[in-house]
């Protein structure tokens, strides 16, 4: 059971969004439902969900990744691309 869900957002020196992330906090008892569960520095359990995204100070997305509702990542939806937006292919 999701207790309660924040935003972290991480910035450049220049203003502009670097890390994007949803993260949900779990409820121990329901700790086995969620397989993509981590641990923080507090003893929280929690997932990341939805998308979570990495930029460059220029604005280009740098990667991409989406998580399910139970904190695992989702296959196919992992992008990359270089500072001059030309994709990774892996």
């Amino acid at each position: 059971m999701i207790i309660q869900k924040y935003r972290q957002v991480e910035r450049h020196k220049n203003g502009q969004i670097a890390y994007f992330c949803t993260w949900a906090e779990i409820s121990p008892l329901s700790a086995n439902d969620y397989p993509g569960r981590i641990e923080d520095k507090d003893g929280r359990l929690l997932i990341r969900i939805g998308f979570c995204m990495k930029f460059f100070s220029n604005r280009q997305l740098a990667w991409c990744l989406k998580y399910d509702k139970r904190g695992l990542p989702i296959n196919g939806y992992h992008k990359a691309f270089r500072k001059d937006g030309t994709p990774i292919q892996y």
